[in-house]
């Protein structure tokens, strides 16, 4: 094993950054940045352009990692560009590394001092390339798959739609409602700890899982990273998630949401994290769930209440605040029913 500053060197300094009002759709060269996309947009200018590649690029706030082949530009605050010290250095294999490193998510704040604190493993030449060719091989295999999910995706918001129609249609028959009067509590649309209420001193190595952004993009398909004791979860309480709650992200990808597995225990939600629990009496988690990335007119509500200056986000007052449709229970649950045939059908 090697520390990073072994392998690695920050030379930031030496990209040329562009500011985001200036990225163009098209362009001769690509503007790298720390969003979730490999490019942000294209730039027609020469000057600057940075051409020792390949290099590894980090996202100092989103914790993002990229692999670089072709000539760039960086983008906006909050890019670290890094070049290897190792000479004839795989950067698809350093890459890969710091892609299996745990850097902990603390917000929107900076993640570089976690970075420099990974230890990587580095074996021979011939090794690391062994293990390049395997994980190249399962990313074709992965991306593969996120494609046909998204197809998936876009099947089940046709079967959506087909069934409840355009909710933004001011001649929609079905009833409107707060959001938060689908709830039986004042309390069940709640934000994730704060402050010293959850520190990064507070996890541990396993116990009651603390469920985060990245579980909710991937639908509750990857496991937790995070952990706290019972006794700490027990303190908690109050920002438990069980099965049956949605969770929707807070920061960045705003209004993002999944609902919690019911096979899943009883976990507690980040401070980057909404806990939405519905009475189920009034409304089907998964319809609402559907409704919460299918309807245009709530997306609407969504960004007008998330604007921020730095990075997009949205409170509990303005959540509870947004206008949700209410059909008829029997339909609700028929739709959930339908797109699970749907899903089995694909997936067989």
């Amino acid at each position: 094993m090697e520390a990073f500053n072994d392998i690695f060197k920050d030379c930031t300094s030496l990209g040329t950054k562009i500011p985001k009002e200036e990225y163009l759709t098209e362009g001769k060269h690509i503007i790298i940045d720390q969003g979730q996309n490999i490019v942000a947009g294209y730039t027609n200018l020469n000057k600057g352009l940075f051409e020792d590649i390949p290099a590894i690029i980090f996202g100092d706030h989103t914790r993002v990692i990229k692999y670089v082949d072709k000539p760039f530009f960086l983008g906006a605050d909050g890019v670290k560009l890094l070049k290897s010290k190792k000479q004839n250095a795989n950067y698809k294999y350093l890459y890969y590394a710091l892609r299996n490193a745990r850097i902990p998510d603390t917000g929107y704040n900076r993640h570089f001092t976690w970075l420099k604190e990974v230890r990587i493993e580095y074996p021979s030449q011939e090794k690391q390339a062994e293990v390049v060719k395997v994980l190249d091989m399962l990313s074709t295999i992965i991306d593969a798959r996120k494609e046909e999910l998204t197809l998936f995706d876009t099947l089940i918001k046709a079967r959506f739609v087909e069934m409840f129609g355009d909710l933004a249609d001011p001649m929609c028959k079905w009833d409107k409602c707060k959001l938060i009067d689908v709830c039986a509590d004042p309390n069940d649309i709640k934000c994730g700890p704060f402050g010293t209420q959850l520190g990064k001193d507070d996890y541990t190595s396993s116990g009651v899982e603390v469920w985060e952004i990245p579980q909710i993009n991937s639908e509750f398909k990857t496991m937790s990273t995070h952990f706290v004791t019972k006794e700490k979860a027990h303190t908690l309480e109050q920002y438990s998630i069980k099965p049956g709650d949605i969770a929707m992200s807070r920061k960045g990808n705003v209004g993002r949401c999944a609902v919690f597995p019911e096979t899943y225990d009883k976990g507690i939600i980040h401070s980057d994290v909404l806990r939405i629990r519905v009475d189920s009496s009034k409304v089907a988690p998964e319809f609402m769930m559907r409704q919460l990335h299918y309807s245009g007119d709530i997306q609407r509500q969504i960004e007008l209440v998330s604007a921020g200056a730095i990075m997009a986000g949205i409170n509990v007052t303005k959540l509870k605040a947004i206008c949700v449709y209410i059909p008829p229970k029997k339909l609700q649950d028929s739709n959930f029913a339908l797109i699970k045939q749907t899903v089995t059908v694909g997936i067989s």
